[in-house]
């Protein structure tokens, strides 16, 4: 017993020291804080008093000085240190920053150390973020090989936060190697959605219930990584048709409603049905008139009668170039035939214009690295990257060629007079070439991504027939597009 009260007794005596320790420094002032190691503390509460006063105060400023130099270093060793990977040193980065900021005295404001341009930190972290970013992406491109593009999106979404990270600090771009992530993320989303949407196709090969609620959650699945397509969409409702009893009763029941989209899901249960045994005569018939009731018909009606803009050449063009099963474009009324939509095009030739040269003169300033010799402390020679401002007065060259066609398009529903769509639009494709020279001042404020070194009148442009054609290629695949809106 004697023992063990003597243990409580030697606990509650260091318990109680420690607490004559904390608040003996919580009591402490701004200069004892520094001189027992509380760098932090005594900045803050140094800045806090001299922030008071218009005028500097000495005593103040020193110790704001030589705590966040103190502050500085432990930071700037915490950043380099290969033990923190970026985030970490992120962390750090942004925290240390922060400390400058809290001064508001300009003078003590200018002598305290400026981290943006401290060239060893800066480049600690140009050298993390760019290691790290290349080995995420080299870590998904090994998972998508195994198509693992689930594991493959959380690296694409780890280089996504590091660049919005790095938007913070400025003064890194130059040293940095940027990925389209959102490209990558979109790309493993598709890839997901495919994976999603193909595993749910093939639970649908055989007419269960269970096999149909399988499919139904991997198609949702699927339109949380990416929208999903207009026959995806309509996969849906043949999923809750597959819970029935039989493809071929609903098949007659929807084909009955004479709807288009109903003959379409149709015509789908039917084809599904023929994937697992062959169809009946009558059934091939029911195929048939599913295929027909469900087509939209589109006769096209061109103002040009010959040539790529005739109604036989863009109802052709629309034909080829269409994926729906379920549209069809005709150039001329044929018997027999119920049109859906009547479409109206007017469209100009190509024109092919060449610009004026224009010139404009103005100043450029662009920083720009440099080495130069040094003597380090072991007394060698090493060369050291430096940047400086190149300002000029640089004056530019430019020259446009354009090819243009202008189009009108108007669709009518056969039910309806009034158009349901009206389009005015210019398909259009210009090159711009430029030629960059020095009027006066330093060489290198020369711009990169103009042409100096070749002149302005040795820079072809495209043919004139070559930027017909392809205006024509932009133009039609407008028209296609402008139509795929309105038409299913």
């Amino acid at each position: 017993m004697g023992t063990s009260l003597n243990d409580r007794n030697m606990r509650l005596f260091t318990i109680l020291i420690m607490m004559i320790a904390v608040f003996g420094v919580n009591g402490q002032s701004a200069k004892k804080y520094f001189k027992n190691g509380f760098y932090e503390e005594a900045f803050y509460k140094s800045v806090k008093k001299q922030n008071r006063k218009v005028k500097l105060k000495p005593k103040w400023a020193t110790i704001i000085q030589q705590s966040y130099d103190s502050i500085y270093v432990n930071h700037s060793s915490l950043i380099q240190s290969y033990d923190l990977d970026w985030e970490r040193s992120y962390q750090n980065y942004i925290r240390l920053s922060r400390f400058k900021e809290q001064v508001n005295h300009p003078k003590v404001y200018e002598r305290l150390k400026s981290l943006e341009y401290d060239r060893v930190i800066n480049e600690a972290m140009a050298e993390k973020f760019n290691v790290e970013n290349q080995s995420d992406i080299d870590m998904a491109s090994g998972v998508e090989v195994q198509g693992d593009f689930h594991q493959a999106l959380n690296y694409y979404q780890q280089i996504g936060r590091r660049h919005k990270q790095v938007e913070t600090i400025g003064t890194l771009n130059n040293r940095l190697i940027f990925y389209d992530y959102q490209a990558f993320i979109d790309e493993a989303n598709q890839n997901i959605g495919d994976d999603l949407i193909k595993e749910a196709m093939d639970l649908m090969e055989k007419s269960t219930e269970q096999r149909a609620n399988q499919a139904l959650r991997l198609i949702e699945q699927a339109r949380q990584y990416r929208p999903l397509s207009f026959e995806e969409e309509e996969l849906i409702k043949l999923v809750q048709l597959m819970k029935g009893d039989s493809w071929m009763t609903e098949a007659k029941k929807l084909i009955a409603t004479r709807t288009k989209p109903n003959a379409r899901l149709a015509f789908e249960l039917i084809r599904k049905t023929n994937q697992i045994r062959p169809l009946t005569s009558e059934e091939q018939s029911l195929l048939e008139r599913a295929k027909t009731t469900g087509t939209t018909n589109v006769l096209v009606k061109s103002a040009q009668p010959k040539g790529i803009h005739s109604s036989e050449a863009i109802a052709g063009h629309l034909n080829q170039s269409n994926q729906s099963i379920w549209v069809n474009y005709h150039s001329n009324q044929q018997s027999g035939v119920k049109y859906d939509y009547e479409v109206e095009l007017q469209s100009s030739n190509p024109k092919v214009a060449l610009g004026k040269v224009d010139k404009k003169v103005s100043q450029s300033t662009r920083t720009v690295e440099y080495y130069e010799d040094e003597i380090n402390a072991q007394g060698q020679t090493v060369k050291v990257k430096k940047t400086r401002l190149a300002i000029g007065m640089v004056a530019v060259l430019s020259q446009t060629k354009s090819a243009e066609i202008k189009w009108k398009l108007i669709v009518r529903s056969s039910t309806n007079v009034q158009p349901i769509s009206s389009v005015q639009k210019t398909s259009r494709i210009e090159y711009v070439n430029q030629f960059a020279s020095l009027v006066s001042g330093d060489v290198l404020s020369l711009p990169e991504n103009i042409e100096t070194d070749v002149k302005l009148e040795s820079q072809p442009f495209p043919s004139n027939n070559e930027l017909s054609a392809q205006v024509k290629s932009l133009f039609l695949n407008d028209l296609n597009n402008s139509l795929n809106q309105v038409i299913h």
